[in-house]
């Protein structure tokens, strides 16, 4: 879509138009990664991205409407990892006589693995692990107690 240079104005000769064309490739690019689609659709919004288009000659309208009807295809057919992923602590039996049984803590781990786990109980403490093995290697009771995901982790 963006690599016809034929109608931009100085043709490949010319660095800003390189540097436009660029710009706007990777903001495609960046509107299919989950992580950055959102400052991708605002690029696209603002200002910035006509600065790009209209010293070129580009229709920054019709662009932009190519480009988002290709996006939202995309989008219909993907099934995006969710970024971060909840879970419960269960305990089946409370070696310590401190927490008790069941839903002991529920918990959140990040795209990167760090968890974040938070007590049922009061004071309600919140904690930090590196990972959900991590959780389980502390508060896992010899298998007493498992990680319970609130949906299966992508």
């Amino acid at each position: 879509m963006l690599s016809s240079t034929n109608s931009i104005p100085g043709g490949r000769n010319d660095r800003f138009a390189d540097l436009a064309l660029a710009v706007i490739t990777q903001a495609v690019r960046d509107l299919r990664e989950p992580t950055t689609c959102h400052s991708a659709l605002i690029w696209f919004l603002s200002d910035d991205y006509l600065r790009y288009t209209e010293p070129l000659g580009i229709n920054a309208d019709l662009l932009m409407l190519k480009v988002m009807r290709q996006q939202l295809s995309g989008w219909k057919n993907k099934k995006w990892k969710r970024m971060a992923k909840t879970f419960k602590l269960v305990r089946h039996h409370d070696i310590s006589g401190v927490s008790g049984t069941g839903i002991v803590a529920e918990g959140v781990t990040f795209d990167g693995g760090q968890t974040v786990i938070c007590w049922t109980r009061p004071p309600h403490t919140l904690s930090v692990y590196p990972s959900p093995q991590a959780v389980l290697d502390v508060h896992g009771h010899d298998g007493c107690t498992r990680i319970v995901w609130d949906d299966k982790p992508a």
